[in-house]
């Protein structure tokens, strides 16, 4: 079956997407679970600029983690016209979870980027504790968190005001690597 999202946002200046995958392999038991293949269209910028993305992604999983991969290939162009196109990137992302002992989990996630043709601020989101991206359209970003459980509510608390499940301590280490050696464009954070 194909699947398909439409996502219409009013950030950024109106923008338009829609995501078009289908599942080329699917699978239940550890190991290579599923392949995905996919096309993405987006118009932004109040139609000023459009967007076409093909990706393929994998997952994997084994008892207590699983891995994710996405490779996504971007064209933009200035209107509908194939020989419009202004920029021709990659980005990559692998997304790892992982659960150890005492119900505590690591989720980490590695994006990667060659854009070359983007703007700056299109290549890579925010970390945390920053309120402007990595200034680079080449480079790569590591999330890391570790969770712990604190309180274990079984069946959730629940009253007109809140609902409340487990409650959990968690840990982050974030940082950013642009592929130019500029020490000044380096983003590093960390908290509880």
């Amino acid at each position: 079956p194909l699947n398909q999202d439409l996502i219409i946002s009013s950030d950024d200046n109106l923008s338009v997407t829609l995501n078009n995958s289908m599942n080329l392999y699917l699978r239940q038991n550890y190991g290579l679970n599923s392949i995905n293949a996919g096309l993405g269209l987006k118009a932004r910028d109040q139609f000023d600029s459009y967007l076409a993305y093909p990706f393929i992604s994998q997952s994997l999983s084994w008892a207590g983690g699983q891995v994710g991969i996405r490779n996504t290939f971007i064209t933009e162009y200035s209107d509908l016209s194939l020989d419009s196109r202004y920029r021709t990137g990659w980005q990559g992302q692998l997304a790892l979870r992982q659960k150890f002992i005492a119900r505590s989990e690591l989720n980490s996630t590695l994006n990667l980027a060659y854009d070359p043709d983007a703007d700056p601020d299109d290549a890579f989101y925010p970390l945390r504790g920053y309120e402007h991206e990595m200034a680079t359209n080449k480079g790569a970003t590591l999330r890391n968190s570790l969770y712990f459980p604190l309180f274990k509510i079984r069946e959730g608390l629940w009253t007109p005001q809140i609902y409340m499940e487990d409650i959990n301590l968690g840990l982050f280490y974030d940082m950013s690597l642009p592929q130019e050696n500029n020490k000044l464009l380096d983003q590093y954070s960390y908290g509880v």
